[in-house]
C-alpha cells in the first residue's frame, strides 16, 4: 500500500459492517507475504496496472478490470507485476478492517519489506485474527 492507499468511508468507524472497501496504491513489484485470513473474505479488484494473485495453488494474472475472489482461510498474496504504479481495490467481508489496514499502509510506507512479526502485532492489535505469513510474496524465492 505504500502509505497511499487505505480504506474508503464507508460507515462510521467502530461498527461492523458488512463489507469495508480498502484502496492499495503499489508501487512496481510491489507486494505483501503470502497470509491467510480466517475471518474475513476479499475480493480484489485491478483499477490500474497488473497485478499477479495467487490463492491457493492458483495464481491469477490480473490487469485492469479483472475481479479475483480470494475466500477467507486459503493463504494468498498479490504483486503489482507493471513497471509503474498500480491500484487495487479490495472488497473485505465483513467489514471492520480499516484499522488493520491504515496501520499496514504506514509499515509499508517505509519502503522496506514488512516485518512478518511487526504484521502479526499489528494484525492482533487491530482484533484482526487469522492473519499469519505462510511464505515469501509472489517472485521472492528464499
Amino acid at each position: 500500500m505504500d502509505g497511499r492507499g487505505g480504506p474508503v468511508p464507508a460507515a462510521q468507524r467502530g461498527h461492523r459492517r458488512p463489507l469495508q472497501l480498502l484502496r492499495g496504491d503499489h508501487l512496481a513489484r510491489r507486494r505483501p507475504p503470502l497470509h491467510i485470513h480466517e475471518g474475513e473474505d476479499e475480493a480484489f479488484y485491478v483499477v490500474q496496472g497488473e497485478y499477479a494473485i495467487v490463492l491457493g495453488d492458483e495464481t491469477y494474472q490480473a490487469p485492469a478490470g479483472r475481479l479475483v475472489y480470494g475466500p477467507r482461510g486459503v493463504p494468498h498474496k498479490f504483486r503489482n507485476v507493471s513497471d509503474g504504479p498500480s491500484k487495487l481495490l479490495v472488497i473485505a467481508t465483513p467489514g471492520g478492517v480499516e484499522g488493520f489496514f491504515e496501520g499496514l499502509s504506514d509499515i509499508m510506507a517505509k519502503g522496506l519489506p514488512p516485518d512478518p512479526a511487526e504484521m502479526i502485532e499489528l494484525a492482533t492489535r487491530h482484533d484482526v485474527h487469522g492473519l499469519e505469513p505462510v511464505g515469501p510474496p509472489p517472485g521472492v524465492h528464499r
